[in-house]
């Protein structure tokens, strides 16, 4: 099988970042901007994109181009608003989701909502989470970092699509500003691209960032394939100026 390729020789490092490559395991070919399922054949450990069968997994969007069945494409992390095939009286504000047997999202599916008016049956949304649609995302703040690593016990300070308790490990308690003994919800992120965990554990210690749960290639051989990948990572903090 030959090796994925990025769509587009002329992408910037930047937009690499932001790319999750599969192939089209659906038997069918994948149609411009669909919401596609993505799943792991353990075998190969490969991504692979198919219709939605149901109203929760780990779901995006395909590229402005078509893709037969077993070729490779690409999805675009929810980093910003993407473009998706709609069906249904579609409308600006409107809730709209996946469902199963569906490369279009529909009022019937819940996690994104339409920002601009559809057009030819194609809309542009963002991920407001809910239902379990779109991947979980957590804000953060590292508690414990191992930059060799490159991966960090954090604690969640909010979290968007995540059920209480998943994904998460126990074992340290705060006290909140009542007083009163708590339990912390802490959960382990990774760094897979290397540029945001690559700093001393002393400085990296109470940074606060942004972390996605995702399926993708491991840094190093330790690291699962599917686990919150850090996004975002706010600069070291500094005594703010005004002037």
């Amino acid at each position: 099988m030959s090796k994925p390729r990025a769509v587009g020789g002329n992408r910037k490092a930047s937009d690499r970042g932001s790319v999750i490559p599969w192939i089209n395991a659906s038997g069918e070919t994948i149609p411009a901007h669909a919401v596609v399922q993505l799943r792991t054949n353990v075998v190969d450990g490969m991504s692979q994109a198919s219709k939605p069968n149901s109203g929760t997994g780990l779901f995006f969007v395909s590229g402005p181009v078509a893709v037969a069945s077993g070729k490779w494409g690409e999805s675009k992390l929810w980093t910003k608003p993407r473009m998706v095939l709609v069906s249904g009286a579609v409308s600006v504000g409107d809730e709209v989701g996946p469902v199963s047997g569906s490369w279009q999202m529909q009022p019937g599916g819940t996690g994104f909502r339409v920002i601009h008016q559809p057009a030819s049956g194609v809309a542009t949304v963002v991920m407001v989470g809910g239902g379990g649609s779109g991947s979980p995302i957590i804000r953060f703040e590292i508690y414990e970092a191992d930059c060799e690593s490159r991966e960090a016990v954090v604690r969640i300070l909010s979290r968007n699509g995540l059920a209480p308790g998943e994904y998460e490990i126990y074992g340290e308690t705060e006290v909140n500003e009542e007083g009163d003994t708590i339990l912390s919800k802490f959960v382990r992120v990774y760094d897979k691209v290397g540029c945001y965990l690559n700093e001393s554990n002393r400085n990296l210690f109470g940074r606060q960032g942004y972390a996605t749960y995702l399926y993708g290639t491991p840094r190093h051989v330790y690291q699962p394939w599917w686990g919150f990948e850090v996004t975002n990572l706010c600069e070291q903090q500094t005594e703010c100026e005004a002037f």
